[in-house]
């Protein structure tokens, strides 16, 4: 809230102090995320920094992203761990250690 709050104050700020008829160009974007030189090659919503320390995977399908297994859709990928069970739900799975039966699935 701090940080919108002082976006919007300097964006006030800025917009007062130039004279009438220039025009001020600003990055808000820049002002509210950094200044990454890199944002055009970020993936949205996956973190840079997890997004290079994974090794790369030969898949031309789907890589599980918890895995990295490659399958032919996300619904095929395996539990992270060996122990766990895959309980389907509809159209979708749950990872549990134990049983399916445990799952209250309402």
């Amino acid at each position: 809230m701090r940080l919108l709050t002082l976006a919007l104050s300097t964006l006030f700020l800025t917009t007062t102090t130039f004279a009438p008829g220039t025009h001020a160009s600003l990055d808000f974007k820049a002002m509210l995320f950094g200044n990454n030189q890199d944002e055009e090659n970020v993936d949205f919503g996956f973190p840079a920094a997890s997004r290079h320390r994974r090794p790369p995977v030969d898949c031309e399908q789907y890589v599980c992203q918890d895995t990295l297994a490659c399958v032919a859709h996300p619904i095929d990928c395996p539990c992270p761990y060996t122990h766990d069970s895959k309980c389907m739900n509809d159209d979708w799975y749950t990872c549990v250690r134990g049983s399916c039966d445990q799952l209250s699935l309402d």
